[in-house]
């Protein structure tokens, strides 16, 4: 185990860890928000969490999704979901 500034030790195998606080009584707005299939939450408030600090291991792997133009994220959910069911619908 590896240790950060702080008490809390990080658990060596993560790959990346925010080290932070969150201050008591400290909102703020966040939303509305979207999904994949059509449900937005509205805005509400939410507590702060402030960085300090960010550990990682070297060479780690930083897990991404990336939405945008040509295709989103859900072109390819629809896609495999099509892959799956269309046996089951034959033409």
């Amino acid at each position: 185990m590896a240790s950060g500034p702080g008490p809390h030790p990080l658990i060596a195998s993560a790959e990346l860890a925010l080290i932070g606080r969150v201050p008591p009584r400290v909102r703020r707005p966040e939303g509305p928000f979207g999904d994949h299939y059509g449900y937005y939450s509205l805005q509400h408030d939410y507590p702060v969490f402030e960085v300090e600090w960010l550990a990682h291991r070297r060479d780690a792997l930083f897990p991404a999704t990336v939405v945008g133009k040509p295709r989103q994220e859900d072109f390819f959910i629809g896609d495999l979901l099509q892959e799956l069911l269309s046996p089951l619908f034959p033409w």
